[in-house]
């Protein structure tokens, strides 16, 4: 192979991974420069803007990363260029060369992967919404960011659902917070752990108890404005169904809307979550409690969002913060 289809394969291989043409070419230390500078950039520099976008989560806060993008993009061309040039000129290449392209490309592919999980594990991870248990707070086809930092990261294993280690937390979750959480397997009809969505209601010691959709914490009303009904709303005024088999919150039938549960009170170390649009979400009332050891995160901010149906990018959603 010469000339300019040599030029074409060292400049594909540069995009395969940053680095690799050069590695073609012959030029080895220069492509592990290269390499370790798209990697400090790239990740590093999400490292430290996700600083200020989880201390302050706003829309600038999520555009400050776009001058991190056009740099990479930038550096990707420039890289994808030089090794064009530089693979027109050469020789036939060595069949060692080859050899060691795989090996770099290996060694690339482990770093980048290593990287990425530490930063998806220990601080922001991307999440998207299938469901509309969360409207009209979350949309379905809304895709998140999630602050795994705030409660502690959870380091999962990348073979199985037991967490490997948990990291220290800021504070615990609260009444109100909207988190991401690995679901129980009663919560799916295949029995499959899944990640869920959903608003904390109640907290451990908290007794919670549902009368006509109304919420009641430690016998009080509690009136959450992000709630929607599909039909009727709450009636404060309902007295306490008299009927003792009315199950207790944590254990109702699947397949309902929630309507009543008799009074649970949130076991050490559990929240109960509910989803916003509370007559379509299978949430906390019927499989239960869930355990704090299994939330992953708070959702913070909206980054991306587009109509399912038609594929409509929602711009008037991106940027948006959950709450």
């Amino acid at each position: 192979m010469r000339g300019r289809p040599r030029g074409v394969l060292a400049a594909v291989l540069q995009l395969v991974a940053l680095g690799l043409g050069d590695v073609y070419n012959g030029e080895t230390r220069r492509g592990l420069s290269l390499f370790a500078l798209g990697l400090a950039v790239g990740q590093g520099g999400f490292l430290i803007w996700s600083l200020p976008l989880i201390a302050a989560p706003s829309v600038w806060t999520l555009v400050a990363y776009v001058p991190v993008l056009f740099f990479l993009v930038g550096l990707c061309l420039y890289a994808c260029g030089r090794a064009y040039a530089r693979a027109v000129r050469l020789e036939e290449v060595p069949r060692r060369r080859v050899r060691r392209c795989v090996a770099y490309a290996l060694c690339a592919w482990l770093l980048s992967e290593m990287a990425a999980y530490l930063i998806r594990a220990g601080d922001l991870q991307a999440f998207k919404i299938p469901s509309g248990a969360m409207q009209p707070t979350i949309q379905i086809g809304d895709h998140l960011l999630v602050n795994k930092f705030v409660y502690g990261a959870r380091l999962d294993s990348p073979f199985s659902d037991v967490p490997l280690a948990r990291l220290p937390a800021l504070r615990a979750p609260g009444p109100g917070d909207v988190v991401v959480f690995l679901a129980p397997p009663r919560a799916s009809a295949d029995r499959q752990r899944r990640d869920f969505i959903k608003r904390v209601i109640a907290i451990e010691g908290q007794t919670i108890e549902v009368r006509a959709k109304q919420v009641y914490i430690d016998g009080k009303p509690w009136d959450d404005p992000h709630a929607t009904f599909l039909s009727g709303k709450p009636d404060p005024t309902v007295e306490r169904p008299s009927n003792p088999l009315l199950r207790p919150c944590g254990s109702l039938e699947s397949g309902g809307i929630g309507l009543s549960c008799a009074p649970f009170t949130v076991p050490p170390d559990h929240v109960f979550v509910m989803g916003d649009n509370r007559d379509q979400s299978y949430d906390s009332r019927f499989w239960g409690p869930v355990p704090i050891s299994d939330i992953k995160g708070q959702a913070l901010i909206i980054y991306w969002s587009w109509d399912s149906p038609g594929r409509w990018v929602r711009w008037d959603r991106i940027g948006r913060l959950v709450y």
